[in-house]
């Protein structure tokens, strides 16, 4: 099992240094960042490359929609032996780290698609939104 981040600018690359911070892990995970320094088609061949050669993959991309979401679901969608491949885009850092530890860390025994669909049903529990004026009001 594979984990590739692609985003723009150092994302990918940032993301990736994260995760091993955290856990430690950073076999098995890999990043590709679209940058100022990669035409599209070069950053195409990169991605076509990684998913015809990793046969079990997720892919986390920054934005959904943007330019390495599209490239990555394009490449999953034409890669007729994708059947356990995966693209997931617009999800934070924990999100990666749940599924890095159920996958990677843990070998949690199920399907990668329920592990999957289970971390990202749970993002809003990993959602918290912090203000001064609302404790300050609390308070009064």
């Amino acid at each position: 099992m594979k984990i590739l981040i692609v985003g723009h600018g150092e994302y990918a690359t940032g993301v990736k240094s994260a995760i091993k911070l955290l856990t430690g892990v950073s076999n098995n995970i890999d990043a590709i960042n679209l940058n100022e320094e990669l035409t599209h088609n070069d950053y195409t061949v990169m991605v076509q490359e990684y998913v015809a050669n990793n046969k079990d993959l997720i892919i986390f991309a920054d934005m959904t929609g943007g330019a390495p979401f599209q490239i990555a679901s394009r490449e999953i969608l034409l890669n007729e032996a994708s059947e356990n491949q995966f693209v997931i885009g617009g999800v934070s850092v924990g999100c990666i780290l749940e599924v890095v530890m159920n996958t990677l860390v843990l070998n949690v025994e199920d399907e990668l698609k329920n592990i999957i669909n289970t971390t990202v049903n749970n993002i809003q529990n990993m959602t918290s939104i912090v203000c001064r004026k609302d404790l300050v009001s609390q308070e009064i």
